[in-house]
């Protein structure tokens, strides 16, 4: 089955993400050139034949056979080695061997008593596997850190607890793979390229190109991707994750609270993930159902400790099956149609301001927007909010959060809100949806919107005091003025005074928050 063969595929993927969260601290690291994130060729180390015998034994490619590889051909000296059809043979003889065209050995050398090397590069690899053939043209791993060189030793050396029980650091500085085509009774997997690497500045970069997947199992998958391409990865944000998390795993284990704190305190909100993101052509067919994303575009840029995050996506389109699909599918499918829609589309934006000197966030010109549908748009700017991850990792740490819910309402007056606003514009979504409604309960329109007016005039009726009132009245008006007009709907909040979030929460389960502190308004546009 492909499935089998693709977990160890994603285990590779896996190992490659480490470069991106771990790092690797080597000057020849990779750069973007014209656009396209490409890795720089390591320059060709030249080694004391003598040291590079002992790394050569040491990885059990000395001599044809003396581990699971074995080839026909073998040239090369002082650490740079290529292997002419390599065969390695799993532990089990009846496992199909995995066959590779050339082996490129370069800077085989020794860090003490331990093997390394600068790169290895497997071409036009094949094997076979539970009925499914997978073919790669190139896989390049380079700059492993010394732990997983010898982690890699011990597998070529024929020891199945390879990579078990691993204690070091775990880096690798680039992983390029290929050519990728994997074919079994239930389905196809190709993709172009796959690449991992570290840029010039000390972040990361990354690529996919030309993904494709073509699966039949319980539900009929095609997958294809035309690229992601990823520069300015913020590798030290995510180092102590990767870290922690391969030394809690390894043996199976949760990541504990310790190594939970030192997670957090890694990852600085404040600190942008990457510089430029760029998602482009993806698109899913499940059992008919289709969903189409154009690109999905990001940017980041830092000017005078401001960091502002710029993020689009234009369009996504979701299709249902042409026939209704099968039987699960059939209800959204019908409830479209009697809605007049034949797909949904959105389109989608986001600009966010970062100030870590005030410790703020401002989200400002954002939206969310349905095609003959809606226009969502939003803004709202917060403080505090490094000081509510630090206080919660402290509580985290301490369990103080279960012992103590005052401590927990602490954490949340840490986080202010200074302003918030929600505008939610009918571009016909108000009318479709009272028609569809009316459908289903066999009634007319007007009768389900004079219901609803109805219920919103109790809503001054269920106020506790005279601020409640107010705002109650102030949306039964603006509610029903929308459903009536259509238009737009409205929701600020401008406190005269940061709202804190603690006493919000606190106000709200004692029942006791006084809403004039909010200084919300609702009116319809």
């Amino acid at each position: 089955m492909i499935s089998t063969n693709i977990s160890a595929l994603a285990l590779t993927a896996v190992l490659s993400t480490s470069l991106v969260l771990s790092g690797c601290g080597d000057k020849n690291k990779s750069k973007s050139v014209a656009n396209e994130v490409k890795i720089e060729e390591i320059a060709v180390r030249k080694v004391d034949n003598a040291q590079a015998e002992r790394a050569l034994a040491a990885l059990s490619m000395k001599d044809s056979g003396s581990g699971i590889l074995s080839w026909s051909g073998k040239s090369g000296d002082s650490g740079n080695y290529t292997f002419n059809n390599v065969v390695i043979q799993g532990e089990d003889a009846d496992d199909e061997p995995m066959k590779i065209e050339t082996l490129e050995l370069q800077g085989a050398h020794m860090q003490g008593d331990l093997v390394a090397f600068d790169v290895i590069t497997m071409n036009n690899m094949s094997t076979t596997d539970d009925d499914a053939n997978v073919k790669i043209k190139k896989l390049a791993l380079i700059k492993p850190s010394p732990t997983i060189s010898n982690e890699i030793a011990k597998a070529f050396g024929g020891d199945d607890k390879a990579f078990e029980d691993v204690d070091g650091e775990f880096s690798i500085g680039g992983f390029d793979m290929v050519g990728l085509d994997v074919a079994g009774d239930d389905g196809k997997i190709t993709m172009d390229k796959f690449l991992f690497g570290a840029a010039e500045d000390n972040t990361g970069v990354f690529t996919l190109k030309n993904l494709n997947m073509d699966i039949q199992e319980d539900e009929d998958v095609k997958l294809s991707l035309g690229s992601i391409d990823v520069t300015g990865v913020n590798i030290e944000k995510y180092k102590g994750l990767v870290t922690e998390s391969f030394k809690s795993g390894k043996n199976g284990e949760e990541i504990g609270e310790e190594a939970m704190k030192k997670i957090m305190n890694s990852m600085n909100p404040y600190a942008p993930d990457y510089k430029n993101f760029s998602l482009k052509d993806f698109d899913m067919d499940i059992a008919g159902l289709t969903v189409d994303v154009a690109s999905v575009d990001g940017q980041t840029t830092s000017k005078n400790g401001i960091t502002t995050i710029t993020q689009n996506t234009s369009p996504m389109i979701i299709t249902p099956p042409a026939d209704g699909g099968k039987k699960e599918m059939q209800q959204f499918t019908t409830a479209l149609n009697d809605m007049g829609y034949e797909r949904l589309v959105f389109q989608s934006s986001s600009k966010s301001i970062l100030d870590e000197a005030r410790d703020s966030v401002e989200v400002i010109d954002s939206y969310l927007d349905m095609e003959d549908g809606f226009k969502l748009n939003f803004d709202y700017s917060l403080n505090g909010v490094k000081e509510l991850m630090e206080k919660a990792t402290a509580l985290s740490a301490n369990n103080a959060a279960a012992t103590n819910p005052l401590a927990a309402m602490e954490m949340l007056s840490s986080m202010t809100v200074s302003k918030a606003r929600i505008a939610f514009q009918d571009k016909s979504i108000v009318d479709r949806s009272f028609k569809f409604a009316a459908k289903q309960q066999g009634t007319e329109v007007d009768m389900l919107k004079n219901s609803a007016k109805a219920g919103l005039a109790f809503l001054p009726m269920m106020a506790k005091d005279p601020a409640q009132q107010t705002l109650a009245m102030e949306a039964s008006q603006a509610l029903g003025s929308f459903l009536d007009n259509s238009g737009t709907l409205v929701i600020e909040m401008n406190p005269p005074t940061p709202v804190d979030m603690g006493a919000v929460t606190s106000g709200a389960q004692q029942g006791n928050f006084d809403v004039s502190t909010l200084g919300l308004s609702i009116r319809a546009e």
